[in-house]
């Protein structure tokens, strides 16, 4: 976990330090091809959220006995995988909607959709990142799980949306 919280806060660093290269005008490497790297870190991003998610259905299809006695081995077996990257792939993932934050606000901030459910997700999704923590100390009741539901329910729009 802490490896995965590393280079997602190295890769953040870079980026920032790198995209102004991309965006001002007055830089040799400057490039009209904004728009595109902001969706592609969007779309990297959703990536790994999709994966992160992905451990609910795993776990509920477990507790409620939903899986054939043949195939109930390998479903452990690929619920042990998706808890034990679960952590590393957020954080990695968090760093990349970051740079995607960062990106989308460098173009400037406009008042519509996609902007206002982007903000709202991004401040949602760090709501959601210190529950996750305060799970991780033994401290939450269940609220990680709700807020990640809920946070599914908020980035499907803003990808709707945009």
């Amino acid at each position: 976990m802490i490896t995965a919280s590393v280079i997602s806060v190295a890769t953040v660093l870079f980026a920032v330090w790198l995209i102004p290269a991309f965006v001002l005008p007055s830089h040799p490497l400057h490039t009209l091809s904004f728009d595109g790297l902001q969706r592609n870190f969007g779309s990297v991003a959703r990536i790994g959220f999709f994966f992160t998610v992905s451990i609910y259905p795993v776990f509920l299809l477990i507790r409620y006995r939903l899986i054939p006695s043949g195939l109930r081995p390998w479903w452990q077996r690929l619920s042990i995988m998706v808890r034990q990257w679960h952590v590393p792939i957020a954080l990695l993932a968090a760093g990349v909607v970051t740079i995607h934050a960062y990106l989308a606000l460098l173009n400037g901030f406009r008042i519509n959709g996609v902007y206002l459910t982007g903000v709202l997700v991004y401040v949602w999704f760090i709501v959601l990142g210190l529950f996750g923590f305060l799970r991780y100390r033994g401290r939450d009741k269940q609220w990680h799980l709700i807020l990640g539901l809920l946070f599914v329910v908020l980035f499907m729009v803003h990808a709707m949306v945009s």
